[in-house]
């Protein structure tokens, strides 16, 4: 990459990861169909690149994570146990996904648009439920890790994905999203460092570009979508995005 398709994909990361869509498989499209890439390079600095969002939630949410690392309560427990789960269903999907990019070529932009809309149509459907105060439980935390470790697969929001199982089991809009995003950090962490192994271009300098402006951009964006992404319903994105790459994959 150059230095300005560095700062596009950046840019992406740092905006989309906040929101019920799937800024993987947006930089996997956006890598693979603008810049050359192949498939399974753009998985690997896609997931690569959410270090950077990382850091900005790390930052963002730094009296949230001190007051769950002092209080090592029932969301302390939550956190643990989402990311075991996660990271037992992760594993071997990104084992399995990335050879199957490697063979499939052009047409798995098919399934990427397909994730995606099969994402806006779990994102519509959650927002149409009632939700109310509930304590959080182990039970939770292992079917919300069962999600995100399906979110390894581009296309699938991990944010999309874990907001809306736990709205579907009765969380509030606003707790919903918090549990997400702090349940991101630790699962982040090992699929960064995943990446980091497999790609040389995660410390290059354009690698490095690309992981600054995700995190400055992630910074700006997070505290203004949090406000309004219990208003918004981006299910409609993902439909859009979702028609887009299924076309892109047919041409």
């Amino acid at each position: 990459m150059d230095l300005f398709q560095s700062l596009i994909v950046g840019a992406v990361q740092g905006v989309t990861e906040w929101i019920p869509i799937s800024s993987e498989g947006i930089n996997s499209i956006v890598m693979t169909q603008f810049f050359g890439a192949s498939l399974t390079e753009a998985l690997i600095l896609a997931i690569w690149l959410h270090i950077g969002t990382l850091l900005a939630a790390a930052v963002y949410l730094r009296k949230d994570i001190i007051h769950v690392l002092k209080e090592r309560g029932p969301t302390f427990n939550f956190l643990i146990v989402a990311t075991v789960v996660s990271a037992i269903i992760a594993a071997p999907l990104l084992l399995i996904s990335t050879e199957f990019f490697l063979l499939a070529g052009r047409s798995v932009m098919i399934l990427i648009g397909i994730l995606l809309i099969i994402t806006g149509l779990i994102q519509f459907y959650a927002k149409k439920q009632t939700t109310q105060e509930k304590k959080i439980t182990i039970k939770d935390a292992v079917i919300t890790g069962i999600a995100q470790g399906l979110a390894i697969l581009p296309g699938l929001s991990r944010s999309g994905l874990t907001i809306s199982v736990l709205l579907f089991r009765g969380y509030k809009p606003a707790q919903s999203i918090k549990l997400s995003f702090l349940m991101s950090i630790p699962a982040i962490v090992i699929a960064g460092a995943w990446s980091a192994t497999k790609t040389a271009a995660a410390f290059t300098t354009e690698g490095l570009i690309s992981l600054t402006t995700a995190f400055i951009l992630g910074l700006i964006t997070i505290a203004v979508l949090l406000k309004i992404a219990e208003r918004v319903n981006f299910s409609y994105f993902c439909f859009l995005i979702g028609v887009l790459a299924i076309v892109a994959g047919l041409i």
